[in-house]
């Protein structure tokens, strides 16, 4: 895959694409749209985060603009194919070496002398007169270094959230404008709640998207509760009438699973918010948000479609999430602490 991407682009490779401004709005010079795409969020990232005009360890000097257009010329083309191809590839254990070593290591000409000062004032000049190594940041290390896929949504969803300017005050307050109230305490409990209630990959990936649609953007519901068509994807958890069928057959049956009456409320089916809910174990909890987890994947899986799921689609893809987080517990040799969990009734319940 990295060979069909880098086959597309113009440059060297893909990661001196990535770091050349003019490949911050890609367009002949990227053929590949995933390659487009893949460097247009890359830019977005960085703009979001807030580190755009810096200077990275990783950064190519060969054809690359954001450093300075001379580094256009075939001097550094030479270093290029000499292996000097990166910012990084100048320092050895975080100090710049001197062109005597440059000149002995990678057999670099003495008539460059002027390409390496053109070097040190670019990295001076970005780092305020500073010639120390480069850091990389967090984000741009996992993604551009990274060895290791453990955790990789985890780390860099959560690296991307540290950078919001929203906090959970102030999302409360969009909720409460259009009519849903919760305190402050009970809201930093839905957060943590709503990233850890699935395991399995297959289910966090979308349930990461549904977070940051009602941590981040609840003033996209408003036009919804005035009954207009526009709106994003978790309107259809609540407020589609042809939903309301579909949600009340799920939550009946599993209301008779648990022994409780269940409402289909903004709290609960929106925010995971099972506190109303006081005669509920803490297993009881634990199936219920899983529960409405499948069921807005289902729903999501018919966003475009004309009417809503039906129930034994649901209670399929139920059954493998719930196979999935047994297998999860397994293999990390946690098989009682699944059955005391979630093994009591929605075992029986997917085996009816």
């Amino acid at each position: 895959w990295v060979h069909i991407e880098e086959s597309e682009v113009a440059f060297q490779s893909l990661p001196q694409a990535l770091y050349s401004s003019s490949c911050e709005h890609p367009g002949q010079e990227v053929g590949n749209p995933f390659s487009k795409l893949l460097i247009q969020v890359w830019h977005k990232a960085h703009d979001y985060i807030g580190q755009k005009k810096y200077i990275s360890p990783f950064m190519h000097k060969w054809k690359n603009h954001a450093l300075s257009p001379s580094f256009c010329d075939g001097a550094f083309e030479q270093w290029y194919m000499q292996d000097i191809k990166e910012i990084g590839d100048l320092y050895n254990e975080g100090i710049l070496i001197y062109f005597e070593q440059i000149m002995d290591k990678f057999q670099i000409p003495k008539k460059h002398f002027y390409q390496y000062l053109q070097i040190k004032h670019v990295i001076g000049a970005k780092k305020d007169g500073s010639l120390s190594a480069p850091i990389p940041f967090p984000l741009e290390f996992r993604v551009v270094k990274i060895n290791t896929l453990y955790k990789f949504i985890t780390q860099t969803y959560k690296n991307l959230q540290s950078f919001s300017h929203m906090t959970t005050d102030s999302s409360r307050l969009k909720w409460e404008r259009i009519g849903i109230r919760s305190s402050y305490r009970k809201m930093e409990g839905h957060m943590p709640k709503h990233k850890k209630i699935a395991i399995t990959n297959k289910y966090k990936l979308n349930h990461f998207k549904t977070v940051h649609d009602l941590y981040y953007t609840p003033k996209s519901f408003t036009p919804l509760v005035k009954h207009k068509i526009n709106g994003i994807v978790v309107h259809m958890i609540w407020s589609c009438w042809k939903l309301t069928g579909f949600w009340q057959q799920v939550l009946q049956l599993v209301g008779d699973t648990l022994v409780v009456k269940l409402l289909s409320h903004l709290s609960l089916t929106v925010l995971l918010d099972t506190t109303q809910i006081q005669t509920l174990e803490k297993w009881g909890c634990r199936f219920l948000c899983l529960v409405i987890l499948v069921v807005r994947k289902v729903i999501m899986q018919h966003w475009r479609a004309s009417g809503p799921p039906l129930l034994s689609e649901w209670s399929k893809d139920l059954c493998t999430c719930m196979n999935l987080e047994r297998i999860h517990y397994m293999v990390n040799l946690q098989a009682q602490i699944f059955q005391k969990n979630l093994g009591g009734p929605p075992i029986g319940f997917s085996d009816g």
